[in-house]
């Protein structure tokens, strides 16, 4: 679900990648650098533990707790095929979905009220 957040906030995406790769302010726009250390980081660590790392970071820097993290990422609503996507480990949590869908139900329970 990180995909549609960096989509929805496309200047976020370099500013977190940086600081998850360890990357110097200076050096954050050279795209050939920031390629050569994320392709060094999935060697190392793995796309998942990369990813893990990136949603932490993403979680610091806007301040996110775990109940804003998942309504700001654990679900999208795909137009084009009329369905609900909801991410299985958004925010960390394998028990993501349930508590996605209790934010969602929540949310149409006080607007049916």
């Amino acid at each position: 679900m990180l995909r549609y957040y960096f989509k929805k906030h496309p200047e976020m995406y370099c500013r977190v990648l940086a600081s998850v790769l360890g990357v110097s302010a200076d050096r954050e726009g050279d795209i050939t650098y920031m390629s050569e250390r994320l392709a060094m980081a999935i060697s190392l660590i793995g796309t998942y533990a990369l990813d893990m790392k990136i949603l932490a970071e993403l979680k610091r820097i806007e301040k996110m707790d775990d109940k804003t993290c998942m309504r700001e990422l654990g679900f999208r609503y795909d137009e084009k095929h009329d369905k609900l996507i909801i991410g299985k480990r958004t925010c960390g949590k394998p028990l993501a979905p349930r508590d996605i869908l209790g934010l969602l139900f929540g949310r149409l329970n006080r607007k049916n009220n």
